[in-house]
């Protein structure tokens, strides 16, 4: 019976353990504090807005062209020759008419002497030709005059002859005689008729032999090689003592007043710059040169597109000479298009792709579809962007480039740019 109690007392204090345990769980549920509910907040973006102003502007474009001259010259040799002075060295900068190279002028020379002995022979023989013209004029009078006499002999004779008071022998050696000179007389005839062929063929001798004096004298002025133009060097093919034949090239310019930079303008603003060129309106432009900021104008398109370009070539005539200008060199230039009217200039970061912009409506992002069509560049080298599209002036058009934005993210007005 003892055995019996012994055994249930550990078993009630077990259940009552068990008891309080459960008691203080049902008192901590009970006092617990209640969760708060956790409610969803819409995110707001911070932008920066610029009202719409439509306005007229002339939009830039930021070319890379090369230097360029439409007059680069290649100085060749015009005889055969040895060169005895070089004056100039590659890229320096030359006068017109500056003396380039000198070649050995001795053998010119000497063939002008031997030309201008021949052209002294020729006149020599077109005035003994005009004395000789003049001695058979008169000696064709007198030969006329002497047939005169020898018919009148010849008649006188033929009387006697025939009253047979004169021989036949005697009749005709006058015969004979004025046989003889009638032959002669026909042949200072035909001497003074020829003088006028004779003469035309002296002539044609002395106008070549002239012809070939001034040969020999450019020659000997073509071993003086001067520059053509206000020019730059860009390379000399010889030096002392080289022996140069007719067409060796010597030496190589270009006109440093006649200079232009080639640059490709895309295909968008082709038609825009042949319009201008049409149209007579200057298309400007500005580079730097030197140093310096140098005016520069479009003067034509090329007239040929070549293959893989996405543009065609504009020329673009520079205003000013400028120093040490090297062919090939690379310039940056900004073109000044024709001015766009009623359209909207916009920074370049709120423009997302090439044809939405968004503006605030509501305190809500909305999108506007637009159409590029040019950019200008500020005095600080910042780029905006020209639209044209369904935006209302007063339009607050979001200049802050938000991410991944979409129609409908709510927005908050930072900064209202003006």
């Amino acid at each position: 019976m003892n055995l019996l109690k012994a055994k249930r007392k550990p078993v009630s204090i077990a259940v009552a353990i068990l008891a309080v345990a459960i008691f203080i769980v049902i008192i901590l549920l009970a006092t617990r504090p209640s969760p708060k509910k956790l409610s969803l907040q819409e995110k707001v973006w911070p932008v920066t807005v610029q009202k719409a102003v439509y306005a007229t502007h002339t939009p830039n474009l930021v070319l890379y062209g090369t230097v360029e001259s439409p007059k680069v010259t290649t100085l060749r040799a015009a005889l055969d020759a040895d060169v005895t002075n070089v004056y100039v060295k590659e890229g320096e900068k030359v006068k017109k008419g500056q003396l380039l190279i000198t070649l050995d002028a001795r053998d010119s020379e000497l063939l002008l002497q031997r030309q201008e002995a021949k052209q002294q022979e020729i006149s020599a023989m077109i005035n003994a030709e005009g004395s000789k013209y003049k001695s058979d004029q008169q000696m064709l009078k007198h030969e006329e005059a002497l047939i005169e006499i020898l018919e009148k002999d010849v008649e006188r004779r033929q009387t006697l002859y025939t009253k047979k008071v004169g021989s036949a022998v005697q009749l005709d050696d006058a015969k004979e005689e004025l046989s003889r000179q009638r032959i002669t007389l026909t042949n200072r005839q035909l001497q003074v008729n020829n003088y006028q062929h004779k003469l035309a063929q002296l002539q044609a001798q002395l106008a070549t032999a002239k012809a070939n004096v001034a040969d020999a004298k450019l020659d000997i002025e073509r071993t003086k090689l001067q520059s053509p133009f206000y020019g730059r060097i860009i390379n000399v093919a010889v030096s002392v003592g080289y022996r140069v034949t007719l067409g060796s090239e010597l030496i190589k310019l270009f006109d440093l007043s006649d200079v232009e930079i080639r640059a490709q303008i895309p295909s968008a603003y082709v038609d825009d710059a042949q319009q201008a060129l049409d149209e007579n309106k200057n298309i400007t432009a500005y580079g730097f040169l030197d140093g310096r900021k140098v005016k520069i104008t479009l003067v034509r398109l090329a007239g040929q597109v070549l293959t893989g370009r996405g543009g065609v070539d504009g020329l673009f005539r520079v205003d000013s000479v400028t120093k040490n200008l090297a062919l090939g060199r690379s310039v940056k230039i900004t073109v000044d298009l024709i001015p766009k009217k009623d359209v909207v200039s916009i920074p370049e970061q709120a423009l997302y792709g090439n044809d939405l912009i968004y503006i605030v409506k509501d305190g809500r992002m909305t999108s506007i579809n637009v159409a590029r069509v040019g950019m200008i560049i500020d005095k600080k080298n910042n780029k905006n962007v020209l639209v044209k599209g369904d935006i209302k002036a007063g339009d607050l058009i979001i200049t802050t480039h938000v991410p991944q934005a979409i129609t409908g993210l709510k927005v908050k007005v930072e900064r209202d740019i003006k």
